[in-house]
């Protein structure tokens, strides 16, 4: 099985390889988390949602041609997560999460604590209070504890979503991939700012042609 993870949020272009498949590829995005919100003088501020995830199964892609993409950057403070998109933004989507308890279909920000992102499992976890969601529907990262103010934990591997951070004093970040950041908590500790949300992911996978198949295929199509 052929497999590329793209992670850096510099827009690029994917350069098709030669042994890949248009008949047996998919390609799946997760976009990224939210930034968490600044809190008032009696409260802690919302956190940011986890990014939604999206896949597309038979992309008709030319070997040898590049391909453009986004990875969605993590949101900072109390900003919207980047979307992450693979050929266009109408093509493989997942729009990144959104502020102030928001989201798409990522888990929800909580009171403080960050949501967790979408994956290929299910929408992550809505943040309880000040504690983050986990990513995946539980799958992905688990989300962070509140009073001890953890970040959002990793997924221990690719393409499954990040869980949110929780809330304590100055906010935690989100894990990757897509994981929303937490909100800050109130302003008796003043300069405490929301977490960062985790940036997002592209994955794409194929079963590779064989050069030999592939070259019988193309000089005899009358083969059934």
């Amino acid at each position: 099985m052929g497999e590329v993870f793209l992670e850096t949020t510099t827009p690029g272009a994917w350069l098709v390889p030669a042994d890949f498949n248009p008949n047996d590829n998919s390609a799946e995005t997760i976009g990224a988390g939210a930034g968490g919100g600044p809190g008032t003088a009696s409260a802690c501020g919302p956190g940011g949602g986890g990014g939604m995830y999206s896949k597309k199964s038979n992309l008709n892609l030319a070997p040898g041609s590049w391909i453009p993409f986004q990875v969605g950057p993590g949101g900072s403070a109390n900003v919207a997560g980047g979307d992450t998109w693979f050929i266009s933004p109408a093509d493989v989507l997942a729009k990144g999460g959104g502020i102030g308890n928001g989201t798409v279909s990522g888990g929800q920000g909580g009171q403080a604590g960050g949501g967790g992102a979408a994956g290929p499992n299910g929408n992550g976890t809505t943040a309880v209070a000040i504690n983050g969601g986990s990513g995946d529907t539980g799958f992905g990262g688990a989300g962070g504890v509140a009073l001890q103010g953890d970040d959002g934990t990793e997924w221990g591997t690719h393409g499954s979503g990040g869980g949110g951070g929780g809330g304590a004093g100055r906010g935690k970040d989100g894990g990757r991939y897509g994981g929303g950041g937490s909100g800050s908590d109130s302003l008796a500790d003043f300069g405490d700012i929301g977490g960062m949300g985790a940036s997002g992911l592209i994955r794409i996978s194929w079963n590779p042609i064989s050069p030999i198949i592939d070259s019988i295929i193309k000089q005899s199509p009358d083969l059934p």
